[in-house]
């Protein structure tokens, strides 16, 4: 449906308009949000608008103009940020507020922090060890967190005790959540809302 491959047999209509022959007028009146990253580190943030203003099908002057308001919008237009590259900016802050959406319905609002307290709340601890250590550590953790709800080992120098035996503990890591913890807990708790429902 958004044109990326052409369809093998049929057609569609969107806005009374064929996706067979008129593309490129569906196009401005489209927008598409895939499921991974739409930044490339090496572009600059005006390289990414003028590729996405084409994508919508917006040429020569009103591209440019449509890339500069953008710039603006962001306050990414002075100052030389606009031709920077995407790998250099700051991943701080991403926006003010963000709503989070699971079929359709609104589910939460807020801004990054507020909903990472409300949803998260939790860290994730790895550890990479050998594969005959997993029950010590697991008892390890427990006893660090006793309401631990999940562990991670993988197989993988440094000496812990544990019972008064050793065993290596080639990394650990200590992260605390992230939005797309956030996402995935709000979607399951709709979903298994609405099951209950």
């Amino acid at each position: 449906m958004i044109g990326l491959t052409k369809s093998t047999s049929g057609t569609a209509y969107v806005q009374g308009l064929d996706i067979q022959t008129q593309m490129d007028e569906i196009y401005t009146s489209m927008g598409v949000c895939p499921q991974h990253d739409l930044l490339w580190e090496t572009l600059t943030g005006r390289e990414h608008l003028l590729f996405y203003g084409r994508l919508k099908n917006l040429k020569g002057s009103a591209l440019i103009q449509a890339v500069e308001e953008s710039l603006k919008s962001v306050n990414l237009f002075y100052g030389g940020v606009a031709d920077k590259q995407a790998g250099k900016y700051s991943g701080e802050v991403l926006c003010d507020r963000l709503g989070v959406f699971v079929d359709g319905s609104l589910q939460c609002i807020g801004n990054p922090k507020e909903l990472k307290a409300r949803y998260g709340g939790s860290y994730v601890f790895t550890m990479t060890t050998s594969s005959n250590h997993e029950e010590e550590v697991e008892n390890l953790v427990r006893r660090l967190s006793p309401n631990a709800t999940r562990y991670t080992i993988f197989l993988g120098p440094r000496s812990l005790s544990c019972q008064n035996r050793r065993f290596t503990v080639f990394a650990w890591g200590l992260a605390d959540t992230t939005l797309e913890d956030v996402f995935i807990k709000v979607a399951l708790e709709a979903q298994a809302s609405n099951i209950l429902t």
